[in-house]
């Protein structure tokens, strides 16, 4: 192909593309970008093209230049960009090196996050804002919560409670943050049950189960023959048969990267693929993730996309580790030593050693002994 034409095809990818592609050359000097794009920086096509980065960098009209950070630090990078609008956008830097390792253009693609922060920053603004309930819609609230399981007598279990109740009524993506064995599956159920989809189905996914070359044909399901040992009918996947319900992505640290990409397409555009077929299918669900892992940390350490971070954290829970609840632990304690020293069965040393072992659960741990008891 000739090199006017490829130029064309260059030309029309950038001025398509739903992102802001720029491309600079070694020195940071644009070459190419999507001029409809510039309006969230706040300048016109004139007044960009030709110019180099750390110039428009120093002007606080790229504030600040993924470019530049890419040909100081030699590698891929990502950050957040404020721009004089009042925008805030998500920019991706990649180098291109010619065979003897030199960096000879840039290529960055930009997505404006503002509607996705200023979200969030409602959410905060509303819950600032929120009164107390009057008492006996507290109790209520303690009995309903009775039946998933969730007894509790602290303030920072009643506090989730309470926010729990107060966004399931929308359908906003929520978070669930702890060390294994707190519940989070369980708070995800109860956020669930108290939501408008509450009648349609709530469709949970350990994520640390899945392997990585069965992501696609387990989440976004397969049609009939599209390879050996399908289903001849083909087979839903996972986030199809959450449709118009509740998707609860367990685990979600415990996704490689390149699945994150993956499902953050579907995320953003609610559509999914099956492996082997041809139309998109538009689906409709909430969705709540949760993780034991330090999410912020694993961004840092480029373990977990920024992009999906923001995606999937729009209100973050933090549910406390039960060890530091000693008002649920002796709630719970006093409940079942009842119920052991009531039992003639059991022998004085029996329950001695089940007391013991009742100081050292977790909540997980707890929830089936109050079961079993």
């Amino acid at each position: 192909m000739e090199k006017h034409i490829l130029n064309m095809v260059l030309d029309k990818i950038i001025e398509t593309s739903n992102n802001n592609i720029t491309i600079t050359d070694h020195q940071g000097v644009i070459l190419r970008s999507n001029p409809n794009h510039w309006s969230i920086y706040g300048i016109k096509a004139d007044q960009y093209l030709g110019k180099s980065v750390y110039q428009l960098q120093k002007e606080g009209i790229l504030s600040p230049s993924i470019h530049a950070m890419v040909l100081e630090n030699k590698k891929t990078c990502q950050i957040l960009q404020h721009t004089k609008t009042g925008k805030v956008v998500m920019a991706t830097g990649f180098p291109i090196f010619d065979e003897k390792g030199n960096i000879v253009c840039v290529i960055s693609y930009s997505q404006d996050q503002t509607e996705i922060l200023n979200l969030q920053e409602e959410y905060e603004r509303l819950q600032r804002k929120l009164v107390s309930y009057q008492t006996e819609v507290e109790e209520l609230r303690e009995k309903d919560a009775e039946q998933y399981g969730i007894l509790f007598r602290s303030q920072s279990i009643e506090q989730i409670v309470k926010t729990i109740y107060r966004v399931s009524k929308t359908d906003a993506t929520v978070l669930l943050l702890g060390p294994s064995g707190v519940g989070k599956s369980t708070f995800a159920r109860m956020l669930h049950a108290n939501s408008a989809r509450k009648n349609e189905p709530f469709i949970e996914v350990n994520c640390s189960t899945i392997p990585e070359t069965l992501f696609e044909s387990e989440m976004f399901g397969y049609e009939a023959g599209s390879f050996t040992g399908a289903n001849k009918q083909g087979k839903q996947g996972l986030i199809e048969q959450a449709k118009d319900g509740t998707l609860f992505l367990d685990e979600i640290g415990e996704l490689p990267l390149s699945v994150q990409a993956k499902l953050l397409r579907v995320l953003q555009e609610k559509k999914v693929m099956r492996v082997g077929g041809k139309e998109e299918r538009h689906i409709n669900f909430r969705l709540i993730a949760a993780t034991n892992q330090d999410i912020e940390s694993m961004v840092e350490k480029g373990e977990f996309r920024l992009d999906l971070f923001y995606r999937v954290n729009i209100i973050p829970l933090h549910i406390p580790p039960y060890v530091r609840e000693k008002k649920i632990y002796r709630f719970y304690f006093n409940i079942m030593l009842k119920v052991l020293m009531k039992n003639t069965n059991y022998q004085r040393n029996y329950i001695q050693q089940r007391t013991t072992y009742l100081h050292n659960m977790n909540g997980r741990e707890m929830f089936v002994s109050w079961k079993i008891y």
